[in-house]
């Protein structure tokens, strides 16, 4: 590995330069190591830390130093870094030099960013010490190394419609009630969730659990609650048809379907869960929020995960970019411990097999994740043994 020394023109500030050159969603890292450091353990966690890994998360102080230089290799590979600039690149010393060979591998690219005036002096001095170091011309530098584009920010989905477009009237007259107050185009987004529920109703079995297990899987991508709410009225009014009566407190209601509702993660979220050093945490509460039952997930193998990634979803579960080196990291681990690929991809320890739970709960509580811990405890019941899923709706015959 052969180090790359380069040095801005004078008057200009070398940290300002390289900003937005280096991140690691496109394969860089730009660091500030600390001073006359020689402990490779100081190093692996200053990596770490620039990785976006947070020691005051759950179990982040409890990370000992060899795990750092454990995990610091295994999370430059998930994320495929393969170049890192050193800011204060004045202060590289051949054996940091080596510590850094060791923590990204024989293939990465060094570049010691110098201060103005010192990258001559820091080249003979890494020479001398036996490092395999070059000159690398400023511009030569900027050029190879381009500002990152930043994406703009996607607008959340919507279903076209908000609770404040919808009548707040009996579901006898709330169809035509809403056609009256909106217009055309946004009531044609109406009527045709509406008018999906209500076939749907027209040939379910009129019993409490079917209605509530059709009106959750109608609503399952839904991305607001107006959109819920209208599949209810819908419900009710096809329900009254057919001679039932589906009485519904639509407060209620919406908290339990959105309770139960499995989480839909955004790119923040994924992002949020680089913040552990230990693989395991952060895979654990990504399978759950790539929609794999709790009670699934420590059944899952490497090889089934492995095979995933290569495949782009899990279960029929895309798998979004942000999310594959949180998958990628642990699988590395798994690999590092010698397991076979049909052993678990997990490892829960001896004597506590809800280990995994805690991993998901958390998550919720250190990174605001959009888990509720009523999904994670009851979603192996059915609906009539969810008490909470019953708040809300009555049906009873009207004959």
């Amino acid at each position: 590995m052969t180090i790359l020394v380069t040095e801005p023109p004078v008057g200009t500030i070398p940290h300002l330069s390289v900003a937005g050159r280096f991140h690691i969603d496109n394969g860089s890292l730009a660091v500030n190591l600390p001073p006359d450091v020689r402990r490779i353990g100081i190093i692996a966690l200053t990596i770490l830390e620039t990785m976006g890994k947070d020691l005051r998360v759950t179990g982040g102080n409890a990370v000992r130093n060899e795990e750092h230089i454990k995990y610091a290799p295994i999370w430059v590979a998930a994320h495929g870094l393969d170049r890192i600039a050193v800011l204060n690149g004045q202060r590289v010393t051949a054996a940091m030099a080596g510590h850094l060979r060791t923590l990204f591998g024989q293939h990465a690219q060094i570049i010691a960013v110098c201060e103005s005036g010192t990258s001559r002096r820091t080249l003979r001095l890494l020479k001398r010490d036996g490092a395999a170091a070059t000159t690398l011309d400023w511009d030569d530098f900027l050029t190879s190394n381009p500002v990152r584009q930043q994406q703009a920010p996607t607008e959340a989905p919507t279903d076209g419609y908000t609770l404040d477009d919808l009548p707040h009237v009996d579901f006898l007259v709330f169809r035509h009630t809403a056609q009256t107050i909106t217009t055309p185009a946004m009531f044609a987004t109406i009527d045709k969730d509406y008018t999906t529920a209500f076939k749907a109703a027209t040939q379910i079995e009129p019993n409490l659990e079917t209605v509530l297990d059709d009106i959750a899987r109608i609503t399952w991508n839904a991305h607001s609650t107006a959109s819920i709410l209208v599949t209810v009225k819908a419900f009710q009014a096809a329900l009254f048809r057919r001679g039932w009566l589906l009485r519904a407190r639509a407060d209620q209601l919406l908290g339990t379907l959105c309770s139960v509702r499995h989480p839909r993660a955004t790119d923040r979220d994924w992002k949020a869960l680089r913040a552990y050093i230990r693989p395991e945490r952060s895979a654990t509460a990504a399978l759950f929020l790539l929609n794999v039952p709790a009670a699934d997930i420590p059944t899952l193998t490497l090889k089934e995960v492995e095979n995933a990634l290569t495949d782009g979803a899990l279960r029929g579960a895309p798998i979004p970019e942000a999310a594959r080196p949180l998958l990628i990291a642990e699988a590395l681990r798994r690999h590092a411990e010698n397991q076979s690929p049909d052993g678990p991809f997990l490892t829960l320890p001896p004597g506590n097999p809800r280990r995994h739970l805690e991993f998901i709960i958390d998550a919720r509580r250190d990174l605001g994740l959009p888990i509720d811990g009523r999904t994670i405890r009851t979603e192996n019941d059915t609906h009539r043994t969810r008490t909470l899923y019953n708040l809300g709706l009555d049906l009873g015959s009207l004959t």
